[in-house]
């Protein structure tokens, strides 16, 4: 036996399907409902590719650094006449003299010839040094002219400001006072002024560019060194000059000998 509606059933049930097709008409145009219907069916038809779970990078972590170019070897240069002089002066293992050797050897020429010399294998290898454990490699250096007034220098591998300072090295800049690399202590003694005191006596002063350091003497001579090739300076030390721990006390043996003058004996 089924079940039947009643006349106050039937009442309620009219005047619900009034209400619902009134609300129907106000919300859903043919167009809206059409549409809506399009887009379910694209939906359901289309394929979903799967959603990246990575997280984006936020503006506070800082860019990845960027990795330092491959080295190079000796082997690989094109300029035969750059290959015979750095080939006795490269090795696994560099000592300080090994080093002094490298800053005396003038293998690289200056500026734009040093590129068109040697720009096929720079960054090139020089080797370890057997006091820090640092590979020591050659670098072209411009700052400003470039590459007219740039150079090729010797410089420890991945190694930063402080820490270059900590090794005893000096940090180099680029103009106008950015980080270039860092020098080991032989090429500092090669950096500096000469200052010529009212006594007459020759000092080699170097300022460094870590923080905290002082004008400091790294040499003396008597009389005017026989090999000249700082920027002279006339006059009184600076103020705040302290003495290094391993100044360099040179004789006259060292000095220019000048002849003497004998028209007025």
């Amino acid at each position: 036996m089924g079940w039947k509606a009643g006349p106050r059933a039937r009442a309620l049930g009219l005047v619900a399907f009034v209400i619902v097709t009134a609300c129907r008409s106000r919300d859903d145009s043919p167009v809206d409902a059409a549409a809506r219907t399009s887009a379910s069916e694209l939906v359901g038809s289309a394929s979903v590719a799967p959603i990246s779970t990575s997280p984006l990078p936020s503006a506070s972590q800082e860019p990845l650094a960027a990795k330092p170019p491959p080295l190079h070897e000796v082997a690989g240069c094109k300029d035969a006449g750059l290959k015979a002089c750095l080939a006795p002066l490269v090795k696994d293992t560099l000592g300080s003299r090994d080093i002094v050797r490298l800053r005396n050897s003038r293998c690289f020429r200056g500026g734009a010839a040093a590129l068109k010399q040697a720009g096929d294998c720079l960054p090139l290898r020089a080797g370890v040094d057997q006091r820090t454990g640092k590979t020591l490699a050659f670098h072209f250096v411009c700052s400003d002219v470039c590459p007219d007034q740039g150079s090729v220098d010797l410089h420890y591998e991945e190694v930063d400001e402080k820490a270059c300072c900590a090794l005893g090295g000096e940090p180099t800049r680029m103009w106008p006072a950015s980080y270039a690399g860092c020098l080991p202590p032989e090429y500092v003694a090669k950096t500096g002024r000469l200052y010529v005191t009212p006594d007459g006596k020759w000092h080699h002063v170097r300022s460094s560019n870590c923080a905290g350091s002082k004008p400091t003497i790294y040499a003396e001579w008597p009389c005017e060194p026989a090999e000249l090739t700082l920027r002279i300076v006339r006059g009184p030390l600076p103020n705040d000059v302290v003495r290094a721990n391993d100044v360099r006390v040179h004789t006259s043996s060292d000095c220019v000998m000048r002849p003497r003058n004998t028209a007025a004996l």
